[in-house]
Formats: structure tokens, C-alpha cells, sequence
């Protein structure tokens, strides 16, 4: 598995943070921490798979902080050197919590998503290559609904699909999990029935490694042409608002976090109207994201 340092759809902010112990001091929230724990475990009926692997972190009292840093525009990450979870309320526009503010499902979101990320980034979860396919084909159904009308692919009518889902799934076996070109390239050809080898000696020019490769190669091999990063951007902030849900085309551990967030109900993190988009292929997704909080 890949996991993203930066991401190029938000200006190369970090992924994860990598905060000393007085640099966390000196960002810690008063009476944060103690809030937001007190304010949870009062919460009655919070009814998520996710509740037992976060009530069980909520035991060890520095497990989590709650920050307001300025220059991270993320809800929630994961501190490595200190093995923290991170709640960050600066995008609140907020510099002090109180039982009532964030809502209380917000808080419980960015704790649970966050022990998803650290589990799947700091080596306590084994991930396989077959955790790709749920990814690609929600992708998949996702790309179709959010560009289909402007690039004229709709489930039933375009010859393209089988190379859009080629694209994306060759993306995501590269850039998520790390498989090599040459085997990527034949399980992206399972995974879509697209048969690449018309299209090998353009495929070669897009290293298929981050977002912006992706991009570029759906606009010039056809699938979306005329895609840029910039009306990529336009859209996604269209359909999900300036949320944490994009990061999910950006790197594995964050897509399953982000597809989590979305599940649990009175958070508003993430949309949770995202499992509309495929919701056999998001649920599978789910099942994935568990495995990652049990650690």
C-alpha cells in the first residue's frame, strides 16, 4: 500500500502530521481533549460497528488531541511520532470546544476516521490487493454520475466506460497499492474488460502515480476529453462541498476513511449521501474499513 505524503488537490498539504510533543502542546486546545471524551461517552445512542474500537481508544487518556492549526485544512489526521489521533478545529472556524460545539457526532466522526488512517498507515492492518476492486468500481459508478453529462458517458449508452474503469483501475492499483505496471495493467484489463494493447504505446506517456496523471490521461486517451484538474476540482467541490471527502481519490487509507465518515449518521464531515453513487460497492468498502479499526 501507498500511503500519500501530499496531496495535489489541496495546495500539497500533508497527509499525515508530524508534530513533536511541545509542538502538540503548544496546539493543544484548553480542555479539549477532556471535552470531547466526556461529551462522547455522555452521548447516548451512538449506534456504529466503529463505537467499540473508539470507546476501547477513548481509555487511554492521550490517545487523542484536539488542536486548531491554522495552515491544516483537515478535520482529522494521525500525529506519528507521538501515536496520536487528531481532531483539528480550525476549519470550524472555532478556537475553543464546548459539549455543544462541534456537534458531538463531528467529534465521534473525526476519532473514529482518524483510527481508521492510523491503523492503516502505521502497519497494524495487512493490506491485500483485492481491497482495490470495491475502490475501482465506485469509482467507477462515482465518475460516471459526477461527469457523465458533460462528457457523455451514462451507464447504459457509452462505449467508454470499459476505458474509463481501465484508467481508474490501473490508478488505483499503481498509485493506491503499489502493484507494479506490468501486472497493474492486467488486472486493470480483468477488472474493466478493456482491451489496452491498442492503446499501449499512449498508456506509456501517463504514469498513472498520482491524481493529476490520472486526470491527464482520461482527457487525452478519450474517456474525458478536455478533463483538467482544475474543472475536476470544480465538480467535486460541486457534488461534496469543500470537505474532506476529496481526498479520497488521492490515497488508499484516506479513501477508506473518508467512506466510514460518510456512514456515520449526524456527522458532517463527509456527505453521507455517498453510498447513493454504488451502494453494493461502498458497503464492501465498509467492511474494509472495520477490519482497519480492529486493528
Amino acid at each position: 500500500m501507498i500511503v500519500r505524503d501530499k496531496f495535489i488537490l489541496d495546495l500539497n498539504k500533508p497527509n499525515l502530521l508530524n508534530l513533536k510533543k511541545s509542538q502538540i502542546k503548544n496546539k493543544e486546545v484548553a480542555n479539549g481533549r477532556d471535552i470531547v471524551r466526556n461529551t462522547i461517552l455522555m452521548t447516548e445512542g451512538i449506534r456504529h460497528m466503529s463505537k467499540p474500537y473508539v470507546f476501547n481508544k477513548l481509555k487511554r487518556k492521550d490517545s487523542f488531541c484536539v488542536l486548531y492549526l491554522e495552515d491544516y485544512p483537515f478535520i482529522y489526521s494521525y500525529n506519528k511520532p507521538t501515536d496520536q489521533l487528531v481532531i483539528n478545529i480550525f476549519p470550524y472556524g472555532i478556537e475553543t470546544v464546548t459539549p455543544q460545539r462541534p456537534n458531538v457526532m463531528d467529534m465521534y466522526c473525526c476519532l473514529a476516521s482518524s483510527l481508521c488512517l492510523a491503523n492503516l498507515t502505521n502497519g497494524k492492518v495487512m493490506i491485500k490487493t483485492h481491497y482495490m476492486e470495491p475502490i475501482i468500481s465506485f469509482f467507477t459508478s462515482l465518475f460516471i454520475q459526477m461527469f457523465g453529462r458533460t462528457y457523455g458517458i451514462t451507464e447504459k449508452y457509452s462505449t467508454e466506460i470499459p476505458k474509463l474503469k481501465f484508467l481508474i483501475a490501473l490508478y488505483i492499483y499503481i498509485a493506491f497499492d503499489g502493484t507494479e505496471r506490468e501486472k497493474a495493467k492486467k488486472l486493470a484489463r480483468t477488472a474493466s474488460a478493456f482491451n489496452y494493447e491498442p492503446y499501449e504505446s499512449e498508456l506509456d506517456k501517463f504514469t498513472l502515480t498520482d491524481i493529476r496523471s490520472l486526470i491527464e490521461s482520461l482527457s487525452n486517451l478519450g474517456a474525458m476529453p478536455g478533463m483538467t484538474i482544475f474543472s475536476f476540482l470544480a465538480t467535486v467541490h460541486k457534488f461534496f462541498g469543500r470537505t474532506d471527502a476529496m481526498l479520497m481519490f488521492e490515497d488508499f487509507s484516506r479513501c477508506i476513511s473518508v467512506i466510514l465518515a460518510s456512514n456515520i449518521e449526524g456527522s458532517s464531515i463527509v456527505p453521507s449521501f455517498l453510498k447513493k453513487y454504488n451502494n453494493e460497492e461502498f458497503f464492501r468498502i465498509i467492511t474494509i474499513a472495520k477490519l482497519a479499526l480492529a486493528g
